[in-house]
């Protein structure tokens, strides 16, 4: 599990690399690990929106879209984030 410091050198790495970008897609592949499964017709349609921001809460990235609607990321035990 990342710590602090990692967490924060993955954020401004993400912070270069995804902000003012466009989202394409958004997917899942564990639907167990969100909070409310049922909102993910919600996610689609900030497809196309852009990534405005992104800061960290303790151990959470938050990527803040331009339509509003904010992604809450935890790194989880690896301290993966797939980007492509």
């Amino acid at each position: 599990m990342p710590e602090l410091p990692e967490v924060e050198t993955i954020r401004h790495d993400l912070q270069s690399l995804i902000v003012g970008k466009r989202i394409r897609d958004i997917e899942v592949r564990e639907k167990k690990i969100l909070k409310k499964p049922r909102t993910i017709p919600v996610w689609k349609k900030n497809i196309r929106s852009r990534i405005k921001n992104i800061h960290r809460k303790g151990k959470f990235l938050i990527l803040e879209l331009t339509t509003g609607f904010k992604i809450v990321i935890h790194l989880r035990m690896t301290g993966q984030i797939v980007y492509g």
